[in-house]
């Protein structure tokens, strides 16, 4: 039989036994709230909100202040994200091709081929040429091109606003020349494919009505006309600023009568220009990289926003993303290259980075250490402008222009 267990030890002499609490059901709200709990004592409450105050004033200060004197400061602050980084598949998407690579056997002194050893010839960077045909030829006259052993590359806007466009597209062909695209090709060809598109539907739509597909496709006036029925030359615009017309309705029907005339090969071959043209270890130079427009330092080629390559020429003062067409209150993207590439050689010794490109005519000529401007202005009467990259040396080539453009 078990044993109860002991009674409870009564409590020592003098003391008192707390009553217990009463029992309430579980769903019984507690008629006794719990005390209110002391104030606190931590005494980095106050900093905090201080310090919390600091730090929005000074973000509220750097969006207000002048560039000129968050410039200073700007050191101290995270580099924001690249803008275009969120779909570096961008240029694909769009049908662009970004970069391609000129074969090292192309590029002055060949592989393995130190400088002014055996080798090819020279690389021949052409800039905005824009239809004029005849300066053309006097350039390559004047650099004594060789088309045996020198490679010859457009920097872009080799068509458009002048009188030979087709000319001077059919001489960079039979040339088998580089080229990359600038943003009057990227007009042009936008506008045939778009004719090619709705020839396509014109034709259908002809044999669904009865009508002959020819008969049905003259009723349509962007659809691509025959030789013989557009025999008219390109007319002159006089145009004050490039800036200014980019998308005037005369600017758009010269484009689009341009890209009506253009065949098949013609346009096939202008789709095939990349965004980029890059050369490897080019004896003085490092890497080189043709471009119409322009790049954003610290951003590799694969993250670049393909627009802005044909298109840019100033970058935010404070973010130094590319500014939209037409802005040019900013810094021009050539003074944030040539700083970041300083700056870069003495982080890091590897070898520089120069980009030759052209479009921006109003600043005319602008050769830097780590960038050559080559748009000169020819179809408004400047000069037609050539980098020459030997084995031995770099130099420049220019010839003067007509004027065919009037401001």
């Amino acid at each position: 039989m078990d044993t109860p267990p002991p009674p409870p030890s009564p409590p020592p002499t003098g003391t008192s036994v707390p009553n217990p609490p009463p029992s309430y059901p579980a769903d019984t709200k507690h008629p006794h709230p719990p005390p209110p709990r002391p104030p606190s004592t931590d005494s980095s409450a106050p900093w905090r909100y201080y310090l919390t105050s600091l730090a929005a004033s000074l973000f509220l200060l750097y969006l207000v202040l002048p560039p000129t004197v968050t410039n200073t400061a700007s050191a101290l602050l995270p580099s924001p994200e690249p803008y275009f980084s969120a779909d570096r598949f961008l240029a694909s998407r769009l049908g662009y091709k970004l970069v391609a690579d000129v074969p090292r056997a192309l590029v002055p002194g060949g592989k393995g081929v130190k400088r002014g050893g055996e080798g090819r010839g020279r690389v021949i960077i052409i800039g905005d040429v824009h239809g004029m045909f005849h300066e053309l030829v006097k350039l390559l006259e004047k650099t004594n091109y060789d088309p045996e052993n020198d490679y010859l590359v457009f920097s872009g806007d080799m068509i458009s606003k002048g009188p030979d466009s087709l000319k001077v597209l059919d001489l960079a062909r039979s040339y088998s020349a580089g080229c990359v695209r600038g943003n009057h090709e990227d007009r042009v060809l936008l506008h045939w494919h778009d004719l090619q598109k709705k020839k396509r539907k014109g034709r259908k739509g002809g044999r669904h009505n009865g009508k002959h597909p020819r008969t049905a496709a003259a009723s349509i006036d962007d659809l691509e006309l025959d030789p013989e029925e557009d025999d008219e030359e390109e007319e002159t615009v006089e145009v004050a600023d490039d800036a200014d017309d980019e998308f005037t309705t005369e600017r758009i029907r010269n484009e689009r009568k341009l890209a009506k005339s253009l065949s098949r090969k013609q346009a096939a071959w202008l789709d095939a220009c990349p965004l980029v043209l890059r050369m490897k270890k080019v004896a003085d130079l490092g890497q080189v990289d043709v471009v119409h427009a322009g790049l954003v330092h610290g951003v590799h080629l694969e993250d670049q926003d393909p627009k802005a390559i044909m298109n840019m020429r100033s970058l935010d003062k404070r973010r130094l993303t590319p500014l939209p067409e037409g802005e040019r209150d900013g810094v021009h993207w050539a003074d944030v290259w040539n700083r970041g590439e300083k700056e870069r050689r003495k982080g890091d010794g590897e070898g520089p980075t120069t980009v030759v490109y052209g479009h921006y005519a109003a600043k005319g000529l602008d050769i830097r250490k780590y960038s050559k401007g080559l748009d000169s202005n020819c179809v408004r009467g400047g000069r037609l402008s050539a980098f020459v990259i030997g084995k031995n040396k770099e130099e420049l080539v220019s010839v003067g222009c007509r004027t065919f453009l009037k401001d």
